[in-house]
């Protein structure tokens, strides 16, 4: 309903008077204010204010003083009326309608007033209802946890939550009618205004993250949402909620954090890493080392399973799958993983079950335990290698211990054997007893230079040698030795370097791994004998004991034999041991093994039951230049002489032996006991002494000592020494020095005397 106004002239008693306006108030105000207030004209007609309205406050009573004061005033006042009823009837019985007008006055002169009168009680209603809906609306707002606010076209906040009176740290009215630009840093101001402004001008509705500051300076980050509203009056508002998104990004950033840590250990840890279908075993992911160790591609590991790769077996996988859904999870389970390759890999396997998007996974880890176990192994290996080496060494210093006994003791009995047989003709019985007995002592002789050369205790004459041409001058002799059955083939490496050795040791080692070869293949097979240069590493040595990493010779002899079993191999170098039963002494490989490690060396067997044997021997290389050996000069002529010599032994029987001996090939000998009684009867012999024949280790006077004393005596008389120790206790006396005459007990009547002679001859 549109807005009406009543002109009414209303005199100083508040009658309203309308005979001099009748034409005026006919046309227009009697005839509206009848359809207001629903009475005639002719009954608003000089009728007192308080007559036509039932006031729930009073009109104010306005008298001339007041028109005079405010003559040039318009007086306006809202007021509610109570309509309907006749002065006369009661106020009680009428039919009320509230009306609620507006009441303006202005003054005409001293005596009237113009009154206007505005019905505005729809109005009235529609503000007071607007009122209950921003109240109701204030409530909504308020109750939003988030701020929410509302900006008009010139950017001013007009509506605030109390959320975003908090997030900013003011009240509202110190808010209301503000911009961004009186609370925010310029820059965080400017992108806000920049916002704003695309939002008036396009409409678009914006939703981003940004950074916000609020009142205590505190950062936050913020997620918003502005939306352009345009009212009926055409007006422009934003309407923005803000969500502080703070802690989501900050749990975010450390869910990233965590992701990116955990990808990396995942994909660079030293462990195997996989991630499985916990169903179908199929792999979703597989880390670097997996891929290392296995040497799968990730192409080819990613969708199969691990039984398909081949990586796990299958019962070894349904016994992981049964642990881990019986237990959810399995810690320390040993397996035996096989590569790609073939090549089997130890490892320790654990696993849990994890949950992805609602399906179950297996997260596994494995740990390469290969080298582990090859260390333990290693270890054990090395262990054995130990005690077997102490059990040698125990077994060698046995041997050294009665070397020296056992040789003075065949020394009288294969030499006075020999001595016999001289004297016994061809067909004397007793020659043939006495033959036995210089073979039973040369057998002992044999079995005790084994015994030392297994103990790394026999005397030996190093030099520099050219494998190759000791085996090249072997190809003859091992053609005749071994059966004709058995095929041979040497290969000889052309670019291996030199070693230093004794000759007759090297050559026997060559011709006891033939002989060994042979025994192995008694039904006919091949023997391969070659050379090479080999580097033995610090890894290898670390795994063998005594080996020192370093640039070896290598000699292997291979044979298609039977072939031996770990339980062989374990004692084959054992003096003793022997597979041949009665036929073998059980020295041969002992012997070897002995040489071998006299020369610094090292010798390795590989051998499977039903696939041959393969020795390899490691010498050391000499870094001396090769030179050829001269030919033993071989004495000519008689071996019997005339000379005087000194005789020095403190073993009586060995004594008494030399002293018969030298004697029967027609030598002066004066014999003593030890070194003291030598000199005195040097003392008291007036005649020349051509040769000091001396053991080497004496009681109070060693040899040295004592060939100095007698030099001193007798200026150029020369020296013999004798021995039945071994080399290293030799060498301890400076007898095994170039230049040094030496005979090694037991010796023969033919090499004593030999030996004697060569030296008496030399200018």
């Amino acid at each position: 309903m549109s807005e009406k106004y009543f002109d009414i002239l209303v005199v100083d008693d508040n009658r309203i008077l309308a005979q001099n306006m009748q034409d005026v108030f006919e046309a227009k105000g009697y005839r509206a204010a009848a359809a207001f207030d629903g009475r005639s004209a002719i009954e608003l007609c000089r009728r007192r204010n308080f007559d036509l309205v039932f006031l729930d406050i009073k009109l104010p009573d306005i008298d001339g003083l007041m028109l005079q004061e405010q003559l040039s005033d318009l007086i306006q006042a809202e007021y509610m009326i109570i309509t309907g009823y006749s002065s006369v009837e009661s106020a009680s019985a009428a039919v009320r309608k509230r009306q609620i007008i507006g009441y303006e006055t202005k003054p005409v002169d001293l005596d009237r007033l113009l009154a206007f009168i505005q019905q505005i009680s729809e109005r009235k209603r529609a503000e007071e209802a607007l009122a209950e809906s921003g109240k109701f609306l204030n409530k909504i707002i308020n109750a939003i946890g988030d701020p929410v606010f509302v900006k008009n076209r010139q950017h001013q906040w007009v509506l605030l939550n109390k959320s975003w009176c908090r997030f900013m740290g003011y009240r509202s009215d110190e808010l209301i009618g503000k911009t961004d630009y009186d609370f925010f840093p310029k820059k965080e101001a400017d992108i806000f205004w920049e916002k704003d402004e695309i939002i008036f001008n396009t409409g678009e509705e914006i939703v981003n993250e940004m950074a916000i500051t609020d009142a205590k300076g505190i950062v936050h980050t913020v997620s918003t949402k502005k939306s352009l509203y345009t009212n009926e009056h055409g007006e422009s508002f934003i309407v923005g909620i803000i969500r502080d998104i703070t802690a989501d990004k900050e749990a975010e950033e450390i869910l990233r954090e965590s992701e990116e840590k955990f990808s990396k250990i995942f994909h660079h840890a030293p462990l195997l890493i996989t991630i499985s279908d916990l169903e179908d075993g199929t792999y979703i992911d597989v880390n670097e080392e997996f891929l290392k160790i296995t040497g799968f591609t990730r192409e080819e590991a990613l969708g199969k399973t691990s039984v398909e790769l081949g990586w796990i077996r299958a019962e070894d996988r349904a016994r992981l799958i049964e642990t881990i859904r019986a237990d959810g999870r399995i810690s320390g389970m040993e397996l035996s993983l096989i590569a790609k390759d073939g090549k089997e890999t130890t490892c320790l396997y654990s696993g849990i079950t994890i949950t992805i998007r609602g399906k179950a996974y297996i997260l596994s880890l494995a740990q390469d335990i290969s080298e582990h176990k090859r260390t333990e192994k290693d270890k054990a290996k090395l262990e054995d290698q130990y005690r077997q080496s102490q059990k040698m060494e125990a077994i060698g210093r046995l041997a050294g211990g009665i070397a020296h006994d056992l040789n003075n003791l065949l020394t009288p009995i294969m030499g006075y054997g020999e001595m016999l047989m001289g004297q016994l003709g061809p067909e004397d019985k007793r020659r043939n007893f006495m033959s036995q007995i210089v073979f039973a002592g040369e057998r002992t002789q044999s079995l005790v230079r084994q015994i030392l050369t297994f103990s790394r205790k026999q005397t030996m004459k190093y030099r520099t040698l050219d494998l190759n041409k000791i085996i090249g001058g072997f190809k003859t002799l091992l053609r005749r030795t071994i059966r004709e059955d058995i095929e041979i083939k040497i290969i000889l490496s052309p670019d291996i370097r030199t070693v230093r050795a004794d000759i007759g040791q090297l050559e026997q080692v060559i011709m006891n791994l033939a002989v060994n070869a042979q025994d192995a293949m008694p039904q006919g097979g091949r023997l391969i004998m070659e050379t090479a240069m080999a580097e033995l590493d610090e890894e290898y040595a670390a795994s063998h004991l005594d080996v020192q990493p370093d640039l070896y010779v290598m000699l292997a002899v291979s044979d298609s034999g039977s072939g031996m079993g770990e339980d062989i191999l374990g004692q084959i170098f054992e003096p003793f041991f022997s597979t041949k039963g009665d036929q073998g002494t059980g020295m041969g490989l002992a012997t070897i093994h002995g040489i071998v490690k006299q020369h610094g060396g090292h010798i390795w067997v590989y051998s499977e039951p039903g696939k041959g044997a393969t020795f390899k021997v490691y010498l050391p290389v000499s870094e001396e230049t090769l030179i050829e050996p001269k030919p033993l000069k071989k004495p000519t002529g008689s071996l019997r002489g005339s000379e005087t010599i000194l005789l020095t032994e403190d073993e009586k029987h060995v004594r008494r032996f030399a002293y018969d001996l030298l004697k029967s090939q027609g030598y002066t000998v004066i014999e003593a006991g030890n070194g003291t009684e030598a000199l005195a009867l040097l003392e008291e012999y007036d005649g020349p002494v051509h040769l000091l024949m001396t053991d080497v280790v004496m009681p109070g006077m060693n040899c040295k000592e004592l060939f100095t004393r007698v030099a001193e005596k007798r200026p150029g008389i020369k020296a013999l020494y004798m021995s039945g120790y071994t080399d290293n206790v030799i060498a301890h006396h400076g007898v095994l020095e170039e230049g040094v005459n030496f005979i090694q007990k037991p010796f023969s009547v033919k090499a004593l005397a030999a030996k004697v002679r060569e030296i008496l001859d030399v200018d």
